[in-house]
């Protein structure tokens, strides 16, 4: 389906007007499927699960999009399955356990200007690439903020090795909260890398985590440099693979 514009568009459940829904998977904002080369603008999810499900689409563009009151431990702004390549976010807000999470093929992916933020539950994620086994995702650009995360900011967790590559991180305000938000607990990570193959995290300013980074020796060919830090508990976790340069933030 190319070309579809979706603009000043309103999606919302109301327990208090509508019955309760059973399964709350079912409480979504948008089914896309087979739609590329289309423009979501405007947008605002409101007391949903998930925002957006996405399967088979490419060269589609998100932009202005607002999120309220979606909470619990399955509820995701976007979900990209398989197949979404050449997918823009500008100005996103994403919220919940999962801000963003793709388990299938995708590549071309950037956020841009993003708000990333409300991220809560143990082991939530705002930014969460783990493709399954057989599929890969490349082409990723992050220049975003991030504000109160209790678990990882940025995950790279595929099933497979070397299933993420290609991933830039640059200019980013990354808050997760650990002592304004979470008492001291939360805040898990604000990066963490297993099975990618060629990353940049460039010019970033990390605050208030309880650990900075977790790496291990399935993260090959990278670099972490010019950052700058504050309010850390532990820079990093983890030994890199080969051929990665980490250099010491700036504190």
């Amino acid at each position: 389906m190319p070309a579809p514009q979706v603009a000043d568009f309103y999606a919302a459940h109301w327990p208090d007007f509508a019955p309760p829904l059973t399964e709350m998977a079912n409480q979504r904002g948008m089914n896309l499927t087979w739609v590329n080369k289309s423009t979501f603008e405007d947008i605002y999810f409101f007391n949903i699960r998930m925002g957006c499900v996405g399967d088979n689409m490419w060269s589609n563009s998100f932009k202005n999009i607002s999120v309220y009151g979606m909470s619990g431990p399955i509820s995701r702004t976007f979900w990209l399955q398989d197949q979404c390549n050449n997918i823009h976010f500008d100005r996103v807000e994403m919220r919940g356990f999962d801000g963003l999470i793709v388990t299938g093929s995708c590549a071309g992916l950037r956020l841009i200007a993003c708000d990333i933020e409300g991220i809560e539950g143990v082991g939530s994620t705002g930014v969460h690439l783990a493709p399954e086994t057989g599929k890969k995702v490349s082409g990723v650009f992050i220049s975003s903020y991030f504000e109160r995360v209790e678990g990882v900011a940025v995950r790279c967790a595929g099933v497979d090795a070397d299933s993420v590559r290609g991933l830039t991180i640059t200019g980013e305000y990354i808050h997760g909260g650990r002592s304004d938000y979470f008492s001291g607990n939360g805040a898990e990570y604000a990066f963490f890398l297993i099975n990618i193959r060629g990353f940049s995290i460039n010019a970033n300013d990390l605050d208030d985590w309880t650990n900075g980074l977790y790496i291990d020796g399935t993260a090959k060919d990278g670099e972490i440099k010019y950052n700058s830090e504050s309010r850390l508990n532990t820079f990093q976790s983890g030994t890199a693979g080969t051929g990665v340069t980490i250099t010491r933030a700036i504190s």
